[in-house]
């Protein structure tokens, strides 16, 4: 099957895909024999591919830099694409950007470039599976049509802080002169 990123076919030819995924885990046994990790959740799948390019397909070698050196539009990160291949697909593998690097090496004897480079999984399962497991932030009710007034909060924080200020500086006098007490006076 041929390989579709964002339903353009993926030039060279012999495509060889690897799906490599790994969990994170932290050892916790310090100089101890135990044997204590901690899981640190699933990592995006790396995707390698390796594949050929024949010297007179100039034009199918630059097509594939240019994907490598897409870019979001608007911005500086590397473009997200649709992927469409089995091994992937078999794995829930949909979006994929490239990382890493793109390497290019003459293969000897032959009239071939031997072309490797890996893509990273973006918005795939692991990161579902993590936005699932957050907790959403709450809300404060709004009624329509209402506005808060920031400032007359703020002013009213500064009041009940004030307040509470006085009540300790009181206790603090008075809990001095009964635990401070001059040796000389009565108890």
């Amino acid at each position: 099957m041929t390989i579709l990123m964002d339903n353009t076919p993926l030039p060279g030819f012999d495509h060889v895909v690897t799906v490599r995924e790994q969990i994170e885990s932290a050892d916790l046994s310090g100089e101890t024999s135990l044997d204590a990790d901690a899981h640190g959740g699933w990592k995006p799948a790396m995707i390698e591919v390796r594949c050929q390019f024949r010297y007179d397909r100039l034009l199918e070698l630059a097509t594939l830099r240019g994907l490598f050196h897409a870019r979001e539009a608007g911005t500086d990160a590397p473009k997200v694409y649709e992927i469409t291949e089995n091994t992937c697909l078999a794995m829930g593998i949909r979006k994929v950007r490239f990382t890493e690097g793109l390497r290019v090496e003459k293969m000897g004897g032959r009239d071939l470039w031997s072309v490797a480079f890996t893509l990273k999984e973006t918005s795939g399962i692991p990161a579902r599976t993590e936005e699932r497991a957050e907790p959403a932030a709450e809300e404060t009710p709004q009624i329509p049509g209402a506005t808060i007034d920031t400032a007359g909060l703020a002013a009213q924080a500064q009041q009940t802080t004030s307040y509470l200020e006085g009540i300790m500086a009181k206790v603090n006098t008075l809990a001095g002169k009964y635990i401070f007490k001059d040796e000389g006076e009565a108890g």
